[in-house]
């Protein structure tokens, strides 16, 4: 089945206990996870499974039956390997198991294949996202985007709009030119030489590139390309040159480099300060956020 076969499935209220989802679309497969979730009323419960063995024991808990009166649950399991056609899972007969693997069979039972969209869902997608911000897009910039987007996933659409977003977050109205240049300034934003400096621990450097970038570049633009680089870095603490590259497609050194000067822990720490600037960039002045960037880079290195 693919996702509009299980769009039919929850509004019908014919779910089934067990899913696999499919694929590299994690946008979609959190869109629908919240929806089977809503629909049946559910908290979820998230683990992860490194082999089948460990896959075998988390289907295991979710077939456990609800015991003393305890609430029925929702197993979201991520596995970090291919599902083969001949693995066995089985269905709960009343908690519910998803496993979200990044490769599998599409002929496995139960398997939802997400698909990517459409020309006419990429516009509905936009168009919706736009609205939701209270923006407008030009006719051509719908039709340059829709060129840009077509044979894409949904993950990479909703990731490359939320930056034009970001952008755009002064204007009312998305053209053609605000999209063409909010590319161009994305496409200037290199970490080498700030992470170079992160990696000295060269605070003068830092707070010196730092003020270069946000004098041509909104802070909420900086924080998310500056959170999508300290990901990857998460992720080289995490995995290895091989795993890395298929993932990213990109070099693995200068992030694996940060990893070692930091560790894992303090990377989560600089995910989780990354988070919280973006909810302030919001809420406060652009001279505070500035001035909280700023501090916060020079504490990250101290």
């Amino acid at each position: 089945m693919n996702q509009k076969d299980l769009k039919k499935q929850i509004k019908s209220g014919k779910l089934l206990n067990l899913y696999v989802f499919c694929g590299d679309d994690y946008f979609l497969k959190q869109l629908y996870l919240e929806r089977i979730a809503k629909a049946l009323g559910l908290e979820v419960e998230k683990t992860i499974a490194e082999d089948e063995e460990a896959l075998k024991e988390a289907n295991i808990r979710a077939l456990s039956s609800a015991l003393f009166g305890s609430k029925r649950r929702l197993v979201y399991c991520n596995v970090d390997f291919k599902l083969k056609k001949g693995i066995a899972l089985r269905e709960p007969k009343g908690n519910v198991f998803i496993v979200d693997a990044l490769e599998c069979d599409p002929n496995l039972p139960n398997a939802v294949v997400f698909e990517k969209p459409t020309v006419k869902e990429i516009q509905e997608f936009l168009l919706f996202k736009a609205h939701s911000e209270k923006k407008i897009i030009d006719p051509k910039a719908l039709d340059f985007l829709t060129e840009l987007f077509v044979d894409k996933n949904t993950t990479f659409i909703n990731n490359t709009f939320n930056v034009i977003l970001l952008y755009c977050s002064n204007k009312d109205v998305i053209d053609e030119e605000d999209v063409k240049q909010s590319a161009f300034e994305s496409s200037k934003f290199y970490t080498k030489d700030l992470f170079k400096f992160l990696n000295r621990g060269d605070i003068k450097g830092i707070l010196n590139r730092t003020d270069e970038i946000l004098k041509q570049m909104h802070p909420a633009l900086f924080i998310h390309l500056l959170s999508d680089s300290f990901i990857k870095v998460y992720m080289a603490c995490c995995c290895d040159e091989a795993c890395f590259s298929t993932l990213f497609k990109g070099y693995y050194g200068s992030f694996y480099r940060l990893c070692e000067r930091f560790g894992k822990e303090r990377v989560k720490m600089i995910l989780k300060d990354l988070y919280n600037l973006d909810r302030m960039v919001k809420s406060a002045g652009l001279d505070s956020v500035e001035a909280l960037i700023k501090a916060k880079m020079v504490q990250w290195v101290a």
